[in-house]
């Protein structure tokens, strides 16, 4: 089940199959009466609007369904609830809507013979909160058939909602989160050594990369760039240790820097090296588990934010639920890695973009 947000047009409309009032936040709609029956109710909730006590709603949460399937013309998201917002929700009401969604999905896909295996979304921090109540509740049961997988695995987090239930963060989305930690104009730390964006161009420069290229990759103007992102991360993940004739400070850097460019580089090839069995893929998430563990212990929010630690585990531990549940559910299918996120979920979207310009 894939979260996502859309902004919306700030106007009322009529759904003429159920006589409904549209376009009213959901925080605050049961405060006025929404079904057109006369003139009366829609002057009613105009009246309403101007005195503020319930709102336009301001963008859309859009929740859809995907298959993991190895069948690409299987593969896509189905949109099955859209609810406004004015951005004004409570932590709490997010969890019911999300709830209620779930529910609804699996009652649904239960005659299809298909369960729930994770919620996803891209990060939102309404979203993060609300998930943590419902996929952080207990241990995972001993009873479930991926007990006997997972439960073997060094320091792995066991914790789920009902029926081995995860959540999932939208992997285009956690990896730029470590460009943004780089463009801080405060810096970060690395194992204990101060890295600023300076220092960052300094080094890649060293190799031969040009002033412009790297003044281009470190640009803040566009911190949703995903080709800068891959860039600048596949550069850092290339650098080379330092020389041993390298005054010291550049060499603690250098060393510094490789070894956040080793954190980089086992996200990205999970991902992005199509060459990869799915057993090489683990590898590298789990070998990107540990380092961002060992790097976060150290340095805390000065490596990187809470909250982008927190995501990025939730994701990797993710995967190795969604495979563990694949292995005995289908052991004889197949799974993609790059089938994870919302990635479904934001093709719908471009889809009705085109689909309104063409009209």
């Amino acid at each position: 089940m894939l979260l996502d947000e859309l902004k919306v047009q700030e106007r009322l409309r009529l759904d003429p199959p159920t006589d409904y009032i549209l376009g009213v936040c959901r925080e605050h709609g049961e405060n006025c009466t929404l079904v057109f029956k006369s003139i009366m109710q829609a002057d009613a909730v105009a009246d309403c609007l101007r005195r503020k006590i319930i709102h336009f709603a301001t963008e859309a949460t859009v929740i859809g369904a995907s298959i993991l399937t190895a069948n690409p013309s299987e593969y896509t998201t189905k949109l099955f609830a859209i609810s406004g917002s004015c951005k004004h929700e409570m932590v709490e009401n997010q969890e019911h809507l999300i709830r209620d969604a779930s529910e609804a999905l699996i009652k649904s896909q239960k005659k299809f013979n298909r369960c729930l295996y994770y919620i996803a979304s891209d990060g939102d921090s309404r979203h993060r909160r609300a998930l943590i109540s419902i996929v952080l509740q207990h241990d995972l049961d001993a009873c479930q058939k991926i007990y006997t997988i997972l439960q073997p695995l060094n320091l792995f987090d066991l914790k789920c909602g009902h029926n081995g239930l995860t959540a999932d963060f939208d992997w285009t989305h956690i990896l730029k989160h470590p460009r943004n930690t780089v463009l801080r104009l405060t810096g970060f730390y690395v194992s204990g050594t101060y890295i600023t964006a300076a220092v960052i161009k300094s080094h890649l420069m060293s190799t031969g990369m040009s002033s412009l290229t790297v003044d281009t990759l470190l640009a803040p103007n566009d911190k949703q760039d995903v080709v800068l992102m891959l860039r600048l991360l596949y550069a850092i993940a290339s650098l080379t240790p330092a020389a041993p004739s390298d005054p010291p400070l550049v060499q603690s850097s250098r060393h510094s820097l490789c070894l956040l460019g080793q954190f980089y580089w086992h996200l990205l090839n999970a991902y992005l090296d199509i060459s990869l069995s799915l057993h090489q893929q683990l590898m590298h998430l789990s070998a990107a588990a540990h380092l961002m563990l060992t790097l976060y212990n150290l340095d805390k929010g000065g490596f990187i934010p809470v909250q982008t630690y927190f995501d990025t585990m939730r994701m990797i531990k993710n995967a190795y639920f969604c495979i563990a549940k694949v292995q005995c559910d289908n052991p004889e299918g197949f799974f993609y890695l790059i089938l994870l996120g919302t990635d479904g979920l934001e093709k719908v979207f471009d889809h009705c973009i085109e689909d309104f310009i063409s009209t």
